[in-house]
């Protein structure tokens, strides 16, 4: 009976045993799993780097990769509508946020400003030598949305309510 006693405990013990190692085993193959990921994540990343970085580094100096560049759209905008001639000017430049938030690029992310402008111009030519001046500008890529054009009569200028989306590549 004491041996019995003594093979069950036995039995029981190495079954608890090889349950716990088989707890670490499981552990230390999701660990290596989760590495494996990583390190074809790093490989994934170092070849599109390569095959990219000429074409980054030309974002870079285009503007369009860096931090909120708010304050300088504020001085560009506000700039291009004394030079243009736009009376009455007035704009808002809201706060940046993920375009796609699931979306990262490394440890970028596309980021969106939406920007809303207002003002008076002469004619509607006005506004497309602004809105070409502000595409080919520094700190950004500037995506028209909509422009409401609104012309009372022949001899009154032209008002323009306009809103469109300031992007950068941001560091995240």
């Amino acid at each position: 009976m004491v041996l019995v006693v003594a093979v069950i405990a036995g039995v029981g013990w190495q079954w608890h045993i090889n349950t716990q190692l088989q707890q670490v085993i499981d552990t230390r193959q999701h660990e290596l799993q989760t590495a494996r990921q990583q390190q074809a994540r790093a490989q994934r990343d170092t070849v599109w780097w390569a095959q990219h970085q000429v074409d980054y580094q030309r974002l870079v100096d285009m503007g369009f990769v860096g931090a909120d560049a708010r304050v300088m759209w504020h001085q560009q905008l506000s700039a291009l509508a004394s030079i243009a001639g736009v009376q009455h000017a007035e704009f808002d430049i809201a706060a940046q946020m993920p375009h796609q938030p699931e979306l990262h690029i490394g440890h970028r992310m596309l980021m969106d400003s939406m920007v809303r402008w207002r003002g008076e111009v002469e004619h509607e030519g006005v506004l497309v030598e602004v809105l070409a001046r502000l595409a080919h500008g520094e700190h950004g890529l500037l995506n028209a949305r909509s422009c409401d054009l609104t012309h009372s009569q022949d001899s009154a200028p032209v008002t323009v309510n306009c809103e469109f989306v300031w992007q950068v590549l941001a560091l995240q």
